[in-house]
């Protein structure tokens, strides 16, 4: 199942989307070989970075979209897509080619959606030759470089967030000036259609931006402009059969917050523009199916928090939140940037290891964009026109029942 996000970085929105392994729940059978050192709070331990490479150089990147399945991820640029490899020989992240959009108009500067799953990777992107129609490209992984196919066209606006679920559901999130819209496609056996359109319902209100869906349930970013304190929303719809989707539940934020993950019965928003930034985390239950407030997640870190909830992502017992504003002593200036890792035991969230950069150069703002793949957690920094960080996961050891 493929997980969108869409956040606001410096006045401009910015999208992406990824997945996760998918709805197996693994155990971790890998041993993180990253060193662990001392942190500065005493909950937790920092892992640096096993490999950092500069992606998009010549690309005008930037700040740059990730998402990953496997030993496979899809990068994205201001202009360009990169196609990456994982090498476990030297645990490093290799470019196998390039698809440059630029000369056809078709990123306009800004980091599309991206998504990718074990059999094929998707992004967004302007249609050649209009202003402002987008379509979804993909390719599957056995086809060659340039066998991409236009899997979805038609969408009234810049797309900015994009998610898969079972390979046959897409929800879409997209800016149309004056206006948003979030979307549901379904596969029908020879193509993707258009089945639902996302909504709150009250006046002046705008649903759409980011978007995600998982199984038979969707998820979109709603905000009411028509009040003075524009409360945030969440929209959720649910599948009732082939092409019936219906809303079922509208959940009120705390506070604006554009970051979404699913994955099960779980839901998490990061919301990083308040204070120093939280994560709501719900979970579905009752004979209503109704999402509920199970716990609200702040920093651990005593010092530099800042954006907090910037992006997050839910991973089986695990939940991920990036704060690329993040400052702590013995690092140089502001904007060192961290990944968070959360585990939920005996019925709560507990913070634990804190992911962060060697270098801790300032400015590298680690965690802007972040994917978790099975034995990786990946994320993007804005240092030398955007970098890939790679960490490797902690070792988790694996519970044997003896007779």
């Amino acid at each position: 199942m493929f997980r969108t996000y869409l956040k606001t970085f410096y006045g401009e929105s910015r999208a992406v989307g990824r997945q996760t392994a998918g709805c197996v729940r693994r155990a971790r059978f890998s041993i993180a070989l990253a060193t662990a050192l001392l942190a500065g709070s005493a909950q937790s331990a920092d892992w640096t970075e096993t490999f950092k490479q500069a992606f998009h150089s010549a690309s005008g990147a930037n700040h740059m979209g990730i998402a990953a399945h496997g030993h496979r991820a899809i990068l994205a640029g201001k202009y360009a897509i990169d196609m990456l490899s994982y090498d476990p020989s030297d645990d490093s992240w290799n470019l196998d080619f390039r698809i440059n959009e630029n000369s056809a108009g078709g990123l306009v500067g800004g980091i599309p959606a991206v998504a990718i799953d074990g059999t094929r990777a998707a992004y967004a992107r302007l249609k050649p030759g209009t202003r402002s129609t987008w379509e979804i490209r993909a390719r599957f992984h056995h086809h060659q470089p340039n066998q991409w196919s236009t899997l979805i066209t038609g969408i009234p606006g810049r797309v900015t967030s994009l998610a898969f679920a079972n390979q046959t559901r897409v929800a879409v999130g997209y800016d149309a000036d004056s206006s948003w819209g979030a979307r549901i496609y379904e596969y029908n056996g020879s193509g993707f259609q258009h089945v639902a359109t996302m909504q709150l319902g009250l006046a002046q209100s705008h649903t759409g931006l980011t978007a995600t869906i998982d199984g038979d349930w969707a998820v979109a970013y709603a905000l009411e402009s028509g009040t003075s304190a524009h409360q945030a929303w969440l929209v959720v719809y649910r599948r009732y059969g082939p092409g019936n989707w219906q809303f079922h539940q509208a959940i009120t934020l705390p506070s604006a917050g554009l970051a979404l993950s699913m994955d099960d019965d779980l839901l998490a928003v990061g919301m990083p523009f308040d204070g120093t930034g939280e994560v709501a985390v719900y979970r579905r239950q009752g004979v209503l199916d109704l999402y509920q407030l199970e716990q609200t997640l702040t920093s651990p870190s005593a010092w530099g928090a800042d954006s907090f909830g910037f992006d997050v992502e839910i991973d089986d017992d695990e939940i991920y939140v990036a704060d690329y504003a993040e400052t702590f002593p013995g690092r140089a200036n502001f904007n060192n940037g961290a990944i968070h890792r959360f585990t939920h035991e005996d019925g709560s969230w507990t913070p634990g290891t804190r992911f962060v950069s060697s270098q801790g150069a300032s400015g590298e703002a680690v965690g802007l964009f972040l994917s978790v793949t099975t034995q990786r957690i990946l994320a993007t920094g804005s240092q030398n026109n955007g970098t890939l960080y790679s960490f490797k996961r902690p070792w988790v050891w694996p519970i044997v029942w003896l007779p």
